[in-house]
């Protein structure tokens, strides 16, 4: 096992995202360009899967992420994030209170989780909501929640090239 960690930023119709993987797993998504300190700015074969996939889920063809991803966090947090990328599928909406159900949480802990996520759209913590509808926390802007929400619903292309409010 290696202990280097590489970067790259890429554009995307969401615009710039950067990942950080490991040899064997992307570690990081941020939304977003940077420069991750003590990082060599050089794709890997898993940075390369991802961004293949990533791009094929920007164009509509890509409904799960086959990359694997080891994103940050105590083993509670592993738990709900597992459950997550799981448990709901494309296009699919569950709220915090289902799955803190499910895993003996409360609400507000799952949508903190969430709201954490270091890997967010490879696991898909946008697709989770309050149950009273409204969107709730996440990693990014608000507005971007919606638009992937809307864009799995209708995968209207157009929806991701906009920009966010």
């Amino acid at each position: 096992m290696s202990d280097s960690y590489f970067y790259e930023t890429y554009d995307t119709p969401l615009g710039n995202v950067t990942m950080i993987a490991s040899e064997e797993a992307i570690l990081t998504v941020h939304l977003g360009e940077g420069v991750p300190q003590g990082c060599i700015h050089e794709e890997n074969r898993i940075l390369f899967q991802a961004i293949e996939e990533f791009n094929q889920y920007c164009a509509g063809q890509r409904e799960t992420f086959d990359v694997p991803c080891s994103p940050m966090g105590s083993e509670e947090e592993q738990k709900v994030l597992s459950f997550v990328k799981k448990s709901i599928p494309y296009a699919r909406l569950s709220t915090y209170e289902t799955i803190g159900a499910k895993l003996g949480m409360s609400p507000e802990h799952v949508e903190g989780i969430l709201s954490s996520n270091s890997c967010p759209i490879l696991i898909p913590c946008h697709r989770v909501i309050r149950a009273n509808g409204k969107l709730g926390t996440y990693v990014a802007e608000s507005s971007l929640k919606k638009k992937l929400i809307t864009f799995e619903r209708t995968r209207n292309l157009e929806i991701l090239e906009e920009g966010l409010e």
